[in-house]
């Protein structure tokens, strides 16, 4: 610390509290033995001063300055009023001052056309000081400064929250254990700052600031609280409603992904919070369209409600108003995300196929086993369809080594069946095929063109004819000695009842299904049970017989979750909604939406979906 621009340098660190304990304490002795050091010491804070309200601290330096060199009214009452006086003398001595901001509002206070009414140059000290105590950062300020810096590393939500800088999201699923990069000391100094003064002075500005404290600590009743409070004084702040919008966004995500069959999923919380966020959201964008904050957290929003064509819209809409940020790469990154989700739930029935086939020849069962069983439509499941296609086509075109491949595979699927959820339906399946003779599959083939005319038709041909092609492929399955596939065409002949409402075909339809039942019972057909069942839920409702349809709806659920039968679980829950709805049990119907919500981005659906 020889020379002058050491010292210069020494007493800067040392104001801005950046000095090593060991280097402040020998700094701090010399100050008092050295006048001159004394003498440079005022005159270095008083550049620290013009530094900052020039705006030509970096944001660290900002952020140091706030923290540890307004600790004193001394030094406060000093940038108020002594920075204030500089700025009127350099004013009348027509000096421009180092930058436009602050500065050059205050030239305009001390022009000479306000000149004449201030009377004295004590007056205009005064006047200056008010205007530059609006710059100088209050409590507020500085916790939120605080909390900035705390979460400088790594933000703690993929939500954003107003104001605060970007810094990277890591979920959790992929973080190792004691990696947190949340500055501590910055925190506490965020907590003490911002609790102290809504605790002094409770303005809505204070409940929104301690409310970011809150949300960024995943406190979120809190911070809910504190913006509904700050909402009450400040109506019409549309960064108030976008945090609370977050806060609630944050909240249902975590009720969403609690365990299945805890009282926040069993009550629907998670989707009430979600509703509500996007309210909140929606306000903030009509105060304000141009607040990115409100916009980045809807497409978010959207997301996790499983509407992800407007999340994709919302993704690119904030793309063109913010293109090049660090959050714009957040952006960019959860708009790919929700175009392969939206590419994943509609693959067509030959790329599911594909994929299976690249998982059987890699050997990766528990891959394969979910592409199989996800994919088990109500018109049948999309990989045993193709295999028993690609089966026959190969033995009417006496092509033994196919046949046998496709029949080998239909095997192995029915041995995997059985060991992963102990369905029978695609053993006895394989098992008949291994037998069929010709004249059997000449019939089956008959039956199936049937078949897919029927689901073809679905919606098309009236219900009554549709009826009588799966009566038609009923008998020829029957014929065959195709039991199985039979009992598919029952439940089609059941449904096509169903859909003509007519006393007598809604008891006939209730006959087949009960017949079905007891079959799927007794063969251990646990899918098919779960679509009878399906099935047998709507006959009750029909029946107004809603204490009924849910018991039948919520074995249906039972089975499709044990067998992760993913269509299967989304008909039954979609069913209990409105069952639910109809016993005025909101709360559970709310449950069961919110049940399926991860499968309503995960789902790829079968062309004919609910009753």
């Amino acid at each position: 610390m020889s020379s002058s621009t050491d010292d210069y340098a020494t007493i800067r660190e040392y104001l801005l509290g950046r000095l090593a304990d060991e280097d402040r304490e020998e700094f701090e002795q010399r100050f008092f033995a050295d006048e001159e050091l004394f003498d440079k010491l005022q005159t270095a804070e008083e550049e620290l001063i013009d530094d900052f309200l020039s705006g030509s601290l970096s944001q660290d330096e900002a952020h140091l300055f706030q923290k540890n060199f307004l600790i004193g009214s001394k030094r406060e009452q000093e940038l108020r009023i002594g920075k204030a006086w500089r700025n009127y003398a350099a004013a009348h001595a027509e000096e421009k001052p180092p930058a436009p901001g602050l500065l050059s509002l205050l030239r305009q206070l001390f022009s000479r056309a306000y000149a004449p009414k201030l009377a004295t140059a004590a007056g205009i000290i005064v006047v200056a000081g008010i205007v530059v105590s609006q710059f100088i950062p209050t409590d507020l300020d500085k916790g939120l400064a605080a909390l900035d810096a705390a979460y400088k590393q790594e933000r703690p939500l993929e939500s954003r929250i107003t104001r605060l800088q970007y810094a990277p999201y890591v979920p959790n699923s992929t973080r190792g254990p004691d990696t947190s990069t949340v500055n501590q000391s910055e925190l506490t100094e965020a907590e003490l700052k911002l609790r102290g003064a809504v605790k002094d002075k409770p303005t809505p500005r204070a409940h929104h600031a301690v409310g970011k404290f809150y949300l960024a600590k995943k406190e979120f009743d809190k911070a809910i609280e504190n913006f509904q409070e700050a909402l009450q004084g400040d109506p019409n702040n549309a960064q108030i409603y976008a945090d609370l919008g977050a806060a609630l966004l944050e909240k249902g995500k975590l009720e969403i992904g609690a365990k299945t069959g805890s009282d926040n999923t069993q009550s629907g919380k998670g989707i009430k919070d979600l509703g509500q966020s996007l309210e909140n959201l929606n306000k903030a964008l009509e105060l304000d369209n141009k607040l990115l904050e409100a916009l980045f957290n809807r497409a978010l929003l959207h997301e996790s409600m499983g509407l992800l064509p407007q999340a994709e819209e919302d993704w690119r809409k904030y793309l063109e108003r913010d293109p090049q940020s660090q959050w714009a790469d957040d952006a960019r990154k959860a708009l790919a995300r929700v175009e392969q989700k939206r590419k994943d739930t509609s693959e067509t029935r030959e790329q599911i196929f594909q994929r299976f086939l690249n998982e059987f020849n890699s050997g990766d069962e528990a891959k394969l086993w979910t592409t199989v069983s996800s994919y088990q439509n109500r018109t049948g499941n999309v990989v045993v369809e193709q295999l028993i296609d690609a089966y026959l086509v190969a033995t009417t075109q006496n092509k033994k080594e196919d046949a046998d491949r496709a029949r080998q595979k239909l095997s192995y699927l029915g041995d995997l069946q059985n060991r992963k959820s102990g369905d029978r339906f695609f053993s006895d399946l394989a098992q008949f095929y291994k037998y069929a003779t010709p004249a059997q599959r000449e019939p089956i083939l008959k039956a199936r063109v049937l078949m897919k005319q029927g689901y073809g038709g679905w919606g098309k041909l009236g219900f009554k004819d549709a009826q009588v092609l799966f009566e038609n492929a009923r008998e020829l399955f029957e014929e065959a000695g195709d039991y199985p596939e039979a009992g598919v065409a029952d439940y089609w002949v059941s449904f096509s009842l169903y859909q003509q409402s007519l006393e007598a075909s809604l008891e006939q339809s209730r006959k087949i299904l009960d017949s079905l039942l007891s079959t799927c019972k007794r063969q251990q057909y646990l899918s098919l049970e779960a679509r009878a069942l399906y099935l047998l839920s709507a006959l009750e409702s029909k029946a107004n017989e809603h204490t009924k349809a849910v018991g039948a709806g919520l074995e249906a659920v039972r089975i499709a979750t044990r067998i992760n039968d993913s269509v299967g679980l989304l008909n039954a829950e979609s069913a209990l909604v409105e069952y639910y709805r109809h016993l005025g049990d909101y709360s559970k119907s709310l449950g069961c939406i919110q049940q399926s919500l991860p499968l309503v981005t995960s789902t790829a659906l079968d062309p004919i979906q609910g009753t």
